[in-house]
């Protein structure tokens, strides 16, 4: 059935899928830092290059970074240089490591989306990988929090934010719970990253 077929009962049951509780920081999981404007497209169509939109005619697709042929995907969750942190949502993708390139990412790999909501500090290293080693552009990242002040109310604001562009969308997002970069789990429940890890520890 096309999504035009959709009917107003389907629309409601997928709604009332809860996304599965996941660890938004483990390894197996890459990002893309993007635009919040753009969330309720890239929901439907997916994440694409510079290459594949200019294949499929999309005249309003956005060029942001230098290589035309891939998605921008990075390896940790902290590493943005293109957004105002006010402006940005970070999406969470299933995808090895071994993957990091890729002509177009399908709505099917998204994981879970990600809002700011902390003080940058370098990540754990992965596999042998350094984290981060500019330490300039973390204290750039942070001043700007320090000027956005990152409060409970304003993450809580994006927070409403996000999950209405989520509802809106419906058949796309029932399995996307929305995060913080601290690794918070804020919608559909609230749950500290410890306490993540931990359930998860426990389900093994």
């Amino acid at each position: 059935m096309s999504e035009a077929g959709i009917g107003v009962k389907e629309q409601e049951e997928v709604l009332e899928l809860k996304p599965r509780v996941i660890d938004v920081k483990a390894q197996r999981y890459q990002y893309h830092w993007a635009p919040i404007r753009s969330l309720g497209k890239i929901l439907n169509t997916g994440l694409y290059s510079e290459d594949f939109a200019r294949r499929i005619g999309d005249a309003d697709f956005e060029r942001r970074f230098l290589d035309p042929h891939n998605v921008h995907v990075l390896e940790y969750s902290h590493q943005t240089y293109h957004f105002p942190l006010n402006e940005a949502i970070v999406m969470v993708i299933d995808m090895p490591q071994r993957e990091l390139t890729s002509l177009r990412i399908g709505p099917s790999q998204f994981a879970g989306l990600m809002i700011p909501d902390e003080r940058w500090l370098p990540d754990p290293p992965r596999e042998g990988k350094g984290g981060l080693s500019d330490l300039k552009e973390i204290l750039t990242l942070n001043r700007e929090i320090d000027r956005l002040k990152l409060t409970k109310p304003f993450v809580l604001r994006r927070v409403r934010q996000v999950q209405g562009i989520l509802e809106k969308e419906g058949r796309n997002t029932a399995s996307l719970g929305i995060y913080g970069t601290s690794g918070d789990l804020y919608w559909p429940q609230k749950i500290k990253h410890d306490d993540i890890v931990k359930m998860l520890a426990e389900k093994k």
